[in-house]
C-alpha cells in the first residue's frame, strides 16, 4: 500500500510542474518571449492593469477588515475556536500524516524554491521581465506577514502532539507565501495561455495547491481559520501587486 506521505509528495510537485510545463510548451508563460507585433494591444494591457488594481483593492480592504475583527471582536475568536474543535473529527493519524507532508511545500523555503525555479526558467527562455515582479510579490508578502505576526502576537491554537510552531499565529505565513507565489503565476498564466480551457486549468491547479496548503494548517491545528484567511488575502494582495508591476512594465516597454 502506498503511504499517504508518498502520495502527497508526488501530487503537489506534479501539479506545480504541470503548470510550468504547460505554460512553456505553449510558449505562453506570461506572454511571448519577444515583444512587438505579437504583444497584446495597449487597450488590452490597460484593461489587465485595471483588473489587477481592482484585485489589489479588494484583497487589501478585506485584509484590513479581518485584521480589525481579529483584534477587536471576541466573537471571531470564539468562532475560530469552535471551528478548530470541529476538525478534531478528521484528525486521524493517517490524515495528520498526509497533511503534515503537504504543509512542508508551503514553507518559506518551499515557495522560495518555486520562485527560484520559475525565475530560472524565465531567464532561460527570454522572459526575464517576469522575474522582478515575482520576487516583489514574494518578498512583500513575507515582510507584511511577519510584521503583522510580531505586532499582533496572536497565540497559536492548542497544538497536536509533536507538531508545533514557535512564531505567532496571525496571519499564516504558509497561506501568504503560497498564495503570493502560486497566485502570481496563475494570474499571468490566465492572461498568457491561448485558450479558455487552458486558462481555467491553470487557475484550477493553482487554486488546488493553495487550498490544500491552507487546509493543512487547519488540520494540523497550527492556525485558526482567520489566520489562514488573512494569509490568503495578504498573499492575494501581493500576487495582484506583482501582476500589476509586470503589466506596467509591459506597457512601458511598448
Amino acid at each position: 500500500m502506498i503511504s499517504f506521505t508518498v502520495v502527497s509528495v508526488v501530487i503537489l510537485p506534479a501539479i506545480m510542474l504541470r503548470l510550468l510545463l504547460r505554460s512553456f510548451s505553449t510558449a505562453a508563460l506570461f506572454g511571448p518571449a519577444t515583444h512587438g507585433a505579437s504583444a497584446a494591444p495597449v487597450a488590452v494591457r490597460q484593461r489587465r492593469i485595471r483588473g489587477v488594481q481592482y484585485g489589489m483593492a479588494g484583497t487589501g480592504l478585506l485584509a484590513v477588515v479581518l485584521t480589525v475583527l481579529v483584534i477587536e471582536w471576541a466573537g471571531l475568536s470564539s468562532f475560530d475556536t469552535f471551528l478548530n474543535q470541529a476538525f478534531v473529527a478528521v484528525r486521524a493519524p493517517a490524515v495528520v500524516h498526509l497533511f503534515y507532508a503537504i504543509t512542508l511545500f508551503g514553507t518559506l523555503y518551499g515557495m522560495a524554491f518555486i520562485a527560484a525555479l520559475v525565475s530560472g526558467l524565465c531567464w532561460l527562455t527570454g522572459r526575464g521581465v517576469v522575474v522582478l515582479p515575482l520576487w516583489v510579490a514574494f518578498a512583500g508578502a513575507e515582510l507584511t506577514t511577519w510584521s503583522m505576526k510580531l505586532l499582533i502576537d496572536r497565540p497559536r491554537p492548542p497544538t497536536l502532539h509533536g507538531i508545533f510552531e514557535l512564531s505567532p499565529s496571525f496571519p499564516s505565513s504558509h497561506a501568504t507565501a503560497t498564495t503570493a507565489v502560486i497566485g502570481y503565476i496563475a494570474l499571468l498564466l490566465a492572461n498568457g495561455l491561448p485558450s479558455r480551457g487552458l486558462r481555467l486549468e491553470a487557475v484550477f491547479w493553482a487554486t488546488l495547491v493553495i487550498v490544500m496548503i491552507c487546509l493543512s494548517r487547519l488540520i494540523l491545528s497550527l492556525h485558526y481559520a482567520s489566520d489562514v484567511l488573512e494569509g490568503a488575502l495578504v498573499g492575494g494582495f501581493w500576487a495582484f501587486a506583482g501582476a500589476w508591476l509586470y503589466h506596467r512594465r509591459q506597457l512601458s516597454n511598448g
